[in-house]
């Protein structure tokens, strides 16, 4: 691998990888303080940048020289490192499934949403819709789905 290169939550980007070769890994050695968790899933990172910007010395992420695609300027992969204290795993959602109203609903904020952001709302496609809503239906409201256990320290 190259050099480490660390980066601030400002300086962390998208990665080059295409939908079907996104992965996120969970190193974990039992004698280290720390696990690192590799990733290049956009949504994956995000969550870890809000960890990030709300526990900066808790969070820390990088990446290594030539981990990067030289065509985009972006890198593949992403590495965030943190107390392994803060990594848990819960049970499955007791959350219910969105009645077709609920549906409708979530389809208009999320055309509002892209209309307010100056996005196309054309290309906002019925799939494209069903993709974030069942997204949405996946994502309990938590900063992080494994890492959440911040007042453990």
């Amino acid at each position: 691998m190259g050099k480490k290169i660390y980066f601030t939550v400002d300086e962390i980007g998208n990665t080059s990888c295409e939908k079907d070769c996104r992965e996120t890994a969970i190193n974990w050695q039992p004698s280290d303080k720390n696990i690192i968790v590799s990733t290049s899933d956009p949504r994956v990172i995000t969550k870890l940048k809000r960890m990030m910007k709300k526990f900066p010395d808790a969070y820390k992420c990088y990446s290594y020289e030539g981990n990067i695609d030289k065509k985009s300027g972006q890198y593949y992969t992403y590495f965030f490192e943190f107390d392994k204290k803060l990594l848990s795993f819960r049970g499955p959602s007791e959350r219910k499934p969105m009645s077709e109203e609920q549906r409708r609903e979530a389809a208009e904020r999320f055309r509002k949403m892209w209309a307010e952001r100056g996005l196309n709302t054309e290309e906002l496609t019925e799939d494209k819709i069903n993709e974030m809503i069942e997204e949405e239906e996946e994502d309990d409201g938590d900063p992080m789905t494994l890492v959440l256990n911040q007042n453990d320290e």
